[in-house]
């Protein structure tokens, strides 16, 4: 079961990265651009829209015959909260003043040591965050990526100062002497941990799907603290230690905020489900009939679906007096017809692997 919703979470992945790849591989017609110095760039530029046509931004790129992956953005609060925290560790672009205002996505020395070491490269990425929308520089799929904010697309004297910019990051990244196969260290962890958190938040949205058809506690919030408490410890100490493994990356504080959101909320509500099916399913002693007169069987219509235009129903035995720590039993569909006539019924009820008691079944007398 969990191979099964971590494969799913594994495939989201995938097909996210599939498209990610596909937005920027075929952004733009590839043209042809002489610069000053003579040299011909092919470049791409890509016109991001909104839904009703109008230019919010682009994307301009020049090839880039470089394996590593990295992106050098506008530094944002929670960048510098990271940072303070402890939790990430940004490398240097050799700057203190282009370091206090953007920050180098990636856990790769190489790329570091080529913006520390060359001031060309440093002087054309201030050039280019200079200009007001340009937001994030990504080299992706051995393309140089620029992505801006706009409602126009840059032309003449603009265009040809952009792409000399970028072409200079370029020509210093391809030095033999940065030329490496380094792997990224922080792929192989955090897929994993990112898969194993989707993965349980997928299990646990399927267990809030059919919660209402499992068996009915006498003590439900009794459970739902419990597994509170132990999913919240969990996903801590999940969080603790993917932050060790991650402990030296640029990106660990992404990585956390997901695991503490989503792997949160998968956590607790994949051990109360787990919790409850347990309690059940592995309940071997014998059940306990309670006797209960003056009930009364409700079926109850209410507003439902989109936008509230159509009706459901629940069904329901009402209880006097509170009687089992219950106001009301619940009942599908099938049980309220066949007890829809009685106002007496018989309640078996078992005391649960795990000591929380629920009800097995409801017959009428």
């Amino acid at each position: 079961m969990w191979f099964f919703f971590g494969l799913i979470a594994l495939t989201l992945s995938i097909v996210s990265v599939l498209i990610l790849r596909r937005r920027y591989r075929s952004g733009g017609e590839l043209q042809s651009l002489k610069l000053e110095d003579g040299h011909i760039a092919h470049i791409r530029l890509n016109a991001r829209k909104s839904k009703h046509g109008a230019i919010v931004g682009y994307q301009l790129s020049v090839p880039c015959n470089f394996t590593s992956t990295f992106a050098v953005r506008r530094e944002t609060w929670f960048d510098r909260f990271g940072k303070n925290l402890g939790i990430t560790r940004e490398f240097s672009l050799g700057e203190s003043r282009l370091d206090e205002v953007l920050y180098l996505d990636s856990d790769q020395t190489i790329v570091s040591l080529m913006f520390r070491s060359e001031s060309d490269a440093r002087k054309a990425l201030n050039s280019l965050f200079l200009r007001e929308g340009n937001t994030q520089v990504l080299l992706f799929e051995k393309r140089l990526w620029l992505d801006a904010s706009g409602n126009e697309l840059p032309s003449g004297e603009s265009l040809r100062d952009l792409v000399t910019n970028l072409s200079t990051i370029v020509r210093c990244l391809t030095q033999a002497k940065y030329l490496s196969s380094e792997a990224d260290p922080f792929v192989r962890p955090a897929t994993i941990a990112l898969a194993i958190s989707m993965g349980s938040a997928i299990f646990g949205a399927l267990a809030l799907i059919r919660l209402p058809s499992a068996p009915q506690l006498l003590a439900p919030h009794s459970m739902g603290w419990s597994a509170a408490t132990i999913g919240s410890a969990l996903a801590i100490g999940f969080c603790l230690l993917c932050w060790r493994m991650l402990h030296s990356s640029a990106r660990a504080h992404r990585v956390l905020a997901e695991l503490l959101i989503v792997g949160g909320f998968g956590a607790v509500t994949s051990t109360h489900a787990l919790m409850r099916d347990f309690n059940s399913d592995f309940d071997q002693q014998v059940a306990v009939t309670h006797t209960i007169d003056s009930v009364r069987v409700v079926e109850e219509s209410y507003r439902c679906g989109k936008r509230n235009r159509s009706i459901c129903y629940r069904h329901f035995v009402a209880l006097p007096n509170n009687t089992l720590g219950l106001s009301r039993i619940k009942l599908n569909r099938y049980e309220y017809d066949r007890l829809r006539s009685v106002d007496r019924v018989s309640v078996d009820v078992k005391p649960g692997a795990l000591g929380w008691p629920w009800i097995e079944d409801v017959k009428g007398r």
